[in-house]
């Protein structure tokens, strides 16, 4: 398994970086190989999918579908992530400092069933960097990622559809983002989680494969 290469060359870099200072957030097209993608997409259509219900300062802030903490694919995913080339790389586009590991979970988000994620941050330790990556099958309507900042007239929107598609938010105080509800016929699958500054990423695969932890909420 692996990511596509042409995430790690200079020039992609610097052209994300400026993108993700200017918005707070980017999108890193063709982020995992396409063949990889789909494969990983196929395998999550027939992966056990439980009722989340999301919280934050114990406020209700949305709902989704969650795949199960042992799922295979979810281990393969984690594997894939937690590698110390793309560690320096989401670093140096975002100038955050000490990326230890990368934790996630695997979501699916209905359309017709009131599932979405209100506004909300996700500042708390160790979470340094959100990513997001797009694992459906069929081109989904609806189901916009948006990001505002404190003061900031613009409000950022990401939408994208292609498998196996990324895109990456700053966590600070003074920043939010939301999900909206997904519409049309087909559904939204990702793969969300946060670069975070502890435990290292052996610690952490250890955890998922000997103990899953319980699952997080991330866009």
């Amino acid at each position: 398994m692996r990511l596509d290469r042409h995430q790690f060359y200079p020039d992609a870099i610097e052209s994300t970086r400026t993108e993700f200072s200017r918005r707070g957030c980017a999108i890193l097209n063709g982020f995992l190989d396409p063949d990889l993608a789909r494969w990983l997409a196929q395998r999550l259509e027939s992966a056990v999918y439980v009722p989340t219900a999301h919280y934050s300062s114990g406020a209700g802030i949305g709902a989704d579908l969650s795949g199960e903490s042992s799922d295979a694919t979810l281990h393969a995913l984690h594997l894939l992530l937690n590698n110390s080339q793309l560690f320096d790389a989401i670093e140096r586009v975002t100038g955050v400092q000490g990326v230890s590991c990368f934790a996630g979970r695997v979501y699916r988000s209905l359309p017709a069933f009131d599932q979405y994620l209100d506004w909300h941050d996700d500042c708390v330790e160790p979470l340094l960097v959100g990513l997001s990556i797009n694992l459906s099958l069929r081109a989904y309507q609806g189901g916009a990622f948006l990001l505002r900042r404190q003061f900031a007239e613009e409000v950022a929107e990401i939408s994208h559809s292609i498998c196996g598609s990324a895109h990456i938010f700053e966590i600070r105080k003074g920043t939010e983002h939301c999900v909206n509800p997904v519409e049309g016929d087909y559904a939204r699958t990702a793969f969300a989680g946060w670069f975070r500054s502890s435990p290292d990423r052996r610690t952490l695969l250890r955890s998922l494969f000997l103990c899953p932890a319980a699952s997080e909420s991330a866009s």
